[in-house]
């Protein structure tokens, strides 16, 4: 209700200077990208812009959210002159005269000034950005509610990625790479929505003795699915793991695919905590995990099959470490479901290859691991 009212709001500042197909109600938060908005003129938006400052000083709690909500619509409904929008707004902000309207308008210009400079950097290679830069930009990133202690390495890539549920959300990735044998090469990363705002942090090991040779987009032919693809190069005594494939599920990124040389499935090792590749699963409990399988996204079917075709430990084993025995309970209770294997061997026949071929490697694994 309160996204409607925002955005007859809007719509009726666009009305007032004459836009042409005013009729049409986009929301704030589409599946998928709505098409464009016809661009308003400058003049335009700032008759917008001043219905909405107006409202955001009212008196009434209400009309002052809702003025909040319709900045934000008027900037993903017209992002692609949003330089010419902050621009207003930061004149608008040398002028306002009430502290709660002042103090929303810089956080709002901070916040789409900083977002605004990363999308700069998409596609470029981060890897090359000197010591000063890579300062620079993630001074950038703490405005956008990313801290210091949550994520690791050298910024190494920007891509935007559209989620399972077709959400457009933009992944940057944080390296760090193999410095010294015995050690691991790492991943950080940050999950933001179209408009910058923070959805995930996640750190994981990408390896063993593993370095980390580029990080990559990499989009599914048959499915469509995008996905972040990280090449790696194993050294001596390690696993022979040169592909890593993640996608998005939701806001988490996950594991779905380990390829050797020859594309090949590899297995995850969930024995040994340093040797084990990827993010925890975003869910915990067996049936979460169970109705995944059965009736989840793509992602997140391939993302519980391949931890299912892990190497996992017997939870009756003594002297386990405890994040080995709670894997191993979890899986125990996940396989005693007798629907979730009669489904795995339906999968096993699908005419989508990389489900198929993963339901053969869980099944092969498990007669493996008797």
């Amino acid at each position: 209700m309160r996204k409607a009212i925002t955005c007859c709001l809007l719509l009726t500042a666009v009305i007032t200077v004459g836009c042409s197909h005013p009729q049409t109600s986009r929301g704030l938060a589409p599946a998928k990208p709505p098409p464009a908005s016809k661009p308003l003129t400058e003049e335009q938006l700032k008759t917008a812009i001043n219905q909405l400052l107006k409202q955001l000083a009212s008196d009434d709690y209400r009309e002052r959210q809702d003025a909040k909500e319709g900045l934000h619509c008027l900037l993903k409904e017209q992002w692609e002159e949003r330089k010419t929008l902050l621009k207003h707004l930061k004149e608008q902000l040398k002028q306002a005269e009430d502290l709660d309207v002042r103090d929303h308008l810089e956080r709002f210009v901070t916040h789409y000034s900083a977002w605004d400079s990363v999308l700069s950097f998409q596609g470029k290679d981060l890897s090359k950005l000197g010591k000063t830069d890579s300062e620079e930009f993630f001074r950038i990133l703490t405005v956008l509610g990313v801290e210091d202690d949550r994520i690791t390495g050298k910024p190494w890539a920007l891509f935007s990625l559209l989620n399972d549920q077709g959400k457009k959300r933009y992944t940057l990735i944080y390296i760090i790479p193999l410095v010294i044998i015995p050690g691991a090469s790492c991943a950080s990363v940050c999950v933001f929505d179209d408009l910058g705002h923070l959805l995930s942090v996640i750190s994981f090991s990408t390896g063993w003795r593993i370095d980390i040779v580029s990080v990559e987009k990499f989009k599914e032919k048959n499915t469509g699915t995008e996905m972040v693809l990280i090449r790696t190069d194993p050294s001596l005594d390690s696993g022979e793991i040169y592909k890593q494939y993640y996608a998005l599920a939701g806001n988490d990124i996950v594991l779905i695919r380990l390829e050797d040389s020859d594309g090949s499935l590899v297995r995850n090792d969930y024995n040994i905590p340093h040797f084990l590749i990827g993010p925890d699963l975003p869910a915990n409990s067996a049936p979460k995990l169970v109705d995944s399988v059965l009736k989840g996204t793509w992602v997140e079917k391939l993302a519980i099959l391949t931890w299912l075709g892990g190497c996992h430990d017997d939870p009756a084993c003594e002297d386990l470490e405890p994040e080995v025995k709670k894997d191993a309970l979890l899986t125990d209770k996940v396989l005693e479901n007798k629907r979730l294997i009669k489904h795995i061997n339906l999968l096993c026949k699908s005419q989508d290859r990389w489900v198929s071929k993963t339901a053969k490697f869980v099944l092969k694994s498990l007669k493996e691991d008797k």
